[in-house]
């Protein structure tokens, strides 16, 4: 936004500055009234390789981009030293063309594409809790 100027004593122009700066207030005030969470549904959210928990997301519209939240927690088999699809999300909350990556406790969680994937370095075959914890937040 430019920097808006004070008035003047004698000012010629005011009321065209005046206007300018209410019709930006208004016209910002309309899109900030207007930002609301979109709350997920389970549809699209595919838990795959035994795995169970809870998942979900919201996201912001603004204009043609999207602010995501997606987290959750679940249960299932790792394996030391390999990576597993733990589960599939849908297309309206898919980063395009990129790969999130986050560090939860020692395992490493990754979004590519609409698959979750997580990597542990130890072995937890029978987890008593849940053992795959993730929080992303982006911009798609």
């Amino acid at each position: 936004m430019p920097e808006l100027q004070t008035l003047a004593h004698g000012e010629q122009n005011w009321d065209s500055k005046v206007n300018a700066a209410i019709d930006y207030l208004n016209e910002t005030g309309e899109k900030v009234d207007n930002l609301k969470w979109t709350e997920s549904t389970d549809e699209g959210i595919v838990l795959l390789n035994g795995f169970t928990g809870w998942v979900n997301y919201s996201y912001l519209q603004i204009g043609d981009k999207k602010l995501v939240n997606l987290n959750g927690a679940l249960k299932g088999k790792l394996e030391k030293g390999k990576s597993v699809d733990v589960l599939t999300i849908p297309d309206i909350v898919r980063p395009k063309n990129a790969m999130i990556q986050r560090t939860y406790w020692k395992n490493v969680i990754t979004i590519i594409d609409n698959k979750i994937v997580a990597y542990s370095p130890d072995d937890d075959t029978n987890p008593s809790f849940w053992n795959v914890i993730f929080n992303f937040m982006y911009k798609i």
